[in-house]
């Protein structure tokens, strides 16, 4: 009876964690019920199963450590700066990642089985019809899940696709990121021909989609991830980069002006307001740190400062947002002392994804690959956007780097000669 019990536990784990990654192909409010599920069953079966406490010391401590330094001076920081209860929680809710993580880990360490990769291949049916409808609305420029056509932006006669998401920009860093989760794995291990057709046809559309995003950041963060990828880990990946630095030329000739200009305004920080309002809110953030440059102002609590410089600078800009940086931001948000454990542990998760790349084990190698490119991928966005204040990219987040904890633990005995 416990066996049974246990076996259908297992069970609906996994489900929970096929239909998360569905959720990052979808919608925001399916990532938090799904997350959410997700830490409730993992407090659940630690409550009934309390033995299992130990696996967090499992967890490497130059992992663990810096994280928990990072939340307590982030929950610090929040509560020296700022005194209404409303907004302390809305900054404490930047935080919540680190649930996701801890569970994740506890939950994919005892259940986690290579079958679910195989299976998760499978969810990128989803991808296919969520990209064809991107590819469709960056032509008509028509949003259908809310009916507010004015959320895609742009003009004819191509339009930035959002897909099911609220911004292009989300919208591209998560299918950027779906398209590394998964292309490690048709060049890692075999699969039936019918799966291979498949999975093909999903990482052509993801790569089309975020293209069609017209996110710049995104493109520059793709193409230099693709280039180290193919560089070190996946020979095959050298043969994608050389048909697309081919094919680009071409495709560039036929594509419409408003992409032509958009392509070309990727160095223009004088002439392209986007740009420009970066530099703003750049050195707006940077002033903000300058101000309190050891333990930092907060996370959340910017608009205002925001504001009052462009205010005396004389600076005429709509962009009031976050740093559109993540390492600015959290330098901004908790000084110098917040940002050492936040650097330290980003590094230790791509330490942990080479590890996993160097198993004997075929398939821990690909999650190897798919997590280094991964991170690589949303790290180096995080230099034109604030990635890791999204909600739904920390949550991602969160996934790759539990499941590469995970994959860690397992086998970090058991490494192999790198092959090329």
């Amino acid at each position: 009876m416990i066996k049974k019990i246990n076996l259908n536990f297992a069970n609906a784990v996994g489900l929970f964690f096929l239909l998360i990654l569905v959720s990052f192909m979808t919608s925001n409010a399916l990532i938090q019920l799904f997350t959410t599920l997700i830490i409730l069953t993992g407090i659940v079966h630690l409550v009934i199963n309390r033995e299992n406490y130990t696996f967090f010391k499992k967890i490497p401590k130059f992992i663990s450590l810096p994280i928990l330094a990072f939340v307590l001076l982030g929950i610090l920081t929040t509560f020296l700066n700022i005194k209404e209860a409303p907004l302390i929680l809305d900054s404490l809710r930047e935080y919540r990642w680190v649930f996701s993580y801890f569970f994740f880990s506890y939950l994919l360490f005892f259940f986690f089985n290579k079958g679910w990769v195989e299976k998760s291949q499978w969810t990128l049916l989803v991808s296919i019809i969520i990209s064809l409808y991107a590819i469709w609305q960056a032509f008509y420029g028509m949003d259908l899940v809310t009916g507010d056509h004015s959320r895609v932006i742009g003009k004819e006669p191509l339009y930035r696709s959002i897909g099911t998401f609220g911004m292009p920009l989300t919208f591209a860093y998560l299918y950027g990121s779906l398209f590394f989760i998964f292309s490690s794995q048709i060049f890692n291990f075999k699969s039936n021909y019918k799966t291979k057709k498949i999975v093909i046809l999903a990482l052509s559309l993801l790569l089309l989609s975020v293209i069609l995003s017209q996110t710049r950041g995104a493109w520059l963060a793709a193409l230099l991830t693709l280039f180290v990828c193919g560089l070190f880990f996946v020979k095959k990946l050298r043969i994608l980069l050389v048909v697309l630095l081919l094919a680009s030329p071409i495709a560039y000739s036929f594509a419409p002006e408003n992409f032509k200009k958009r392509v070309g305004s990727i160095v223009d920080v004088k002439a392209d307001g986007v740009n420009k309002g970066r530099i703003y809110v750049w050195r707006a953030h940077y002033s903000r740190f300058k101000e309190k440059p050891w333990l930092g102002s907060g996370i959340s609590n910017y608009e205002d400062y925001v504001s009052n410089f462009y205010q005396q600078n004389n600076i005429k800009s709509n962009l009031v947002s976050h740093a559109h940086n993540s390492y600015l931001h959290i330098l901004s948000a908790q000084g110098v002392i917040g940002l050492i454990p936040f650097i330290i542990f980003h590094l230790g998760f791509i330490f942990m994804a080479i590890r996993c790349y160097l198993s004997k084990d075929i398939v821990y190698s690909a999650i190897g690959v798919s997590s280094f490119s991964t991170q690589m991928y949303l790290y180096l966005g995080g230099l034109t956007e604030a990635v890791f204040l999204d909600s739904e990219l920390n949550q991602l987040l969160s996934l790759i780097w539990a499941l590469t904890t995970v994959i860690y633990l397992r086998d970090k005995k058991q490494l192999r000669v790198p092959v090329q």
